[in-house]
């Protein structure tokens, strides 16, 4: 460059705004007019001519030669740009910013209308004088990529959110809706629960198939040594009934109704009492059907969610299965506490990562990020539906055993609408995502 054409490019880069950053967010650019950023082009100039001087013109183009030659890089002269900035409006600035953004704990709020709520937020509070120095760095650099500032934020976290305004915006969405609804979650991080029906019995779709895959590991020491490997990955990721079927038989030595046994036995000793299955799936257009054992889930009078003979469960008991497997794999919780040999925390991983690959769809409808880390297993059953997940979340891992008892609907896309709005809102809930973030507005 000529010496006009540096100073000219030295002027033109203090005439990009400033990039800020608040809590991680992105609000309004700090403009270069707003505090009065100029370039002193004169004594810049100056500058720019002592750090010139220091060396022949010369040898300076000598040494430009030898350096394109051996194809090594330039050396960079550095010349310090001299530039004035008002500090009033500069402090002014940071001032609107905590004005505007800077807010105690929130808790959630209903939004009735929107048949969802506001999740719970954290407080954030801007630390001005840990900021000011970073700031005025950013306004004095020449590089563009400099000139950006995340300032320094003080987080407050927000208490735990009650369940009930999650309980209140799942009535509100889910009313009008036809049938049986019932939902269990859980915070496996602070134990929080939900109910919505959780204690009604369904019929025991897909994630019966837990209880039967841990049966298999626990009775034959591993699917690896009964060659059902395979037949645990077309139960869990593919939610094969042939498959499931196959393995009641190996579980039983060739009786698939002991193999069922078997499983209902596992269940009990787990206090899962509404859960239960009877046989294979032939089961289901068995003339006349067996006779349900009666519990306290199918003895209820005030709901009924229309549940098959032969295999029973509620959203409660799958969840807590699904929680034992959970805990299971990080090597604590009941499963290892009653059959610390026979399922072991690999066993159990492996059961978690088999349901990670089921094929239908994701859990509950959810679209996730690429990065987060699920495990679900559904299925349906003549017009019950049910999806039972384990969501590695943002803020904490939950689970959610959800089961829509449709009446003369059969296909599983019928149910696929209140999938999706109970998992929004549930992941909504625990992950504690909302549009509360600040937002880029020009013209600070």
């Amino acid at each position: 460059m000529t010496r006009e054409q540096a100073l000219t490019a030295i002027g033109l880069a203090y005439t990009v705004p400033i990039s800020v950053t608040y809590a991680g967010s992105p609000i309004s650019p700090l403009l270069p007019e707003v505090i009065e950023l100029r370039l002193d082009a004169a004594a810049t100039a100056e500058n720019l001519e002592e750090a010139l001087s220091v060396e022949s013109n010369l040898y300076a183009f000598l040494r430009y030669i030898a350096n394109q030659i051996g194809r090594r890089e330039q050396e960079v002269i550095e010349v310090n740009a001299v530039v004035q900035y008002s500090r009033e409006r500069l402090n002014a600035y940071l001032e609107r910013v905590a004005q505007r953004y800077d807010h105690p704990p929130m808790e959630p709020v209903l939004l009735s209308e929107a048949g969802t709520f506001r999740p719970a937020s954290d407080g954030t509070e801007l630390d001005v004088q840990a900021s000011l120095p970073l700031l005025i760095g950013a306004v004095l650099a020449a590089d563009p990529a400099a000139r950006q500032v995340d300032l320094v934020v003080e987080i407050e976290p927000s208490p735990d959110p009650s369940t009930d305004i999650l309980k209140q915006a799942l009535d509100l969405a889910l009313e009008g809706y036809p049938g049986v609804v019932g939902i269990f979650t859980k915070d496996l991080g602070s134990g929080q629960e939900l109910c919505v029906n959780c204690g009604v019995a369904f019929s025991g779709t897909g994630p019966i198939g837990l209880a039967i895959a841990l049966e298999a590991h626990r009775a034959d020491g591993g699917a690896a040594n009964t060659g059902a490997g395979a037949l645990l990955r077309a139960m869990l990721s593919d939610t094969d009934p042939a498959a499931t079927d196959q393995i009641l038989v190996e579980i039983g030595a060739g009786d698939p109704y002991s193999g069922a046994a078997q499983i209902t036995e596992l269940l009990l000793s787990l206090g899962l009492r509404n859960s239960y299955i009877l046989g294979p799936s032939t089961l289901a257009t068995a003339e006349p059907p067996p006779d349900a054992p009666v519990t306290a889930a199918n003895s209820r009078i005030d709901i009924a969610a229309g549940p098959v003979s032969y295999v029973q469960t509620t959203p409660m008991e799958m969840g807590i299965l699904l929680e034992g497997i959970y805990h299971c794999a990080q090597g604590g919780g009941c499963l290892r506490a009653l059959y610390p040999q026979a399922l072991t925390p690999l066993e159990c991983q492996e059961l978690l990562d088999l349901m990670a690959g089921q094929a239908t769809m994701s859990p509950l409808g959810l679209s996730l990020p690429a990065t987060t880390r699920v495990a679900h297993q559904r299925g349906s059953l003549n017009d019950t539906h049910a999806d039972v997940a384990l969501i590695y979340g943002p803020r904490t891992d939950f689970l959610v055993s959800a089961f829509i008892y449709l009446p003369e609907q059969t296909a599983a896309e019928a149910a696929d609408p209140i999938f999706e709005k109970i998992g929004e809102l549930v992941y909504r809930f625990y992950s504690g995502e909302a549009d509360t973030a600040p937002q880029a507005v020009m013209g600070e």
